[in-house]
């Protein structure tokens, strides 16, 4: 609704620019039905956004809400989301419609499919975990670790 409200526009005008029936802008609305996908949401900041800047906006206002819409039930109240000021570089220079992941996050999860039955990629891996098991985080990533107050 608040895409609707920025650029005075109806339920009418954001179903025919993202061609979706407006029944199911209705049921977005509502909170019923599937709630809208990444996919969804992309398209719906691009419907009336002018600039690459509008655009941008407006998925940072959606996703939010989306994020909000999920945040019920009964741990809500120890969920806090935040829009952090900039974005990651990685994050940033992405220009694609889903999340990138490093290449190292993709080479993880090929090590953990083949891990268990593969002897010899599990000695490579000790091999390479055994020098990092003493090595100190970087104080970077200590900051963001929450801290163990019990």
């Amino acid at each position: 609704m608040g895409l609707l409200r920025k650029y005075k526009q109806d339920t009418f005008a954001l179903a025919e620019a993202c061609k979706y029936p407006e029944q199911t802008i209705y049921e977005w609305r509502y909170g019923r039905g599937d709630a809208p996908s990444p996919g969804h949401l992309i398209k719906m900041a691009r419907a009336f956004g002018k600039t690459r800047k509008e655009v941008q906006e407006n998925h940072l206002s959606l996703l939010y809400a989306h994020l909000l819409d999920d945040c019920s039930g009964p741990g809500a109240p120890f969920i806090n989301l935040e829009v952090l000021p900039t974005a990651l570089p990685m994050v940033s220079a992405c220009r694609l419609p889903v999340p990138v992941r490093r290449s190292s996050e993709l080479d993880l999860e090929a090590i953990k499919k083949h891990i268990w039955y593969d002897t010899s990629l599990q000695q490579s891996v000790r091999e390479l975990a055994r020098p990092l098991r003493g090595k100190p985080i970087p104080s970077s990533l200590n900051q963001t670790e929450p801290k163990n107050t019990l």
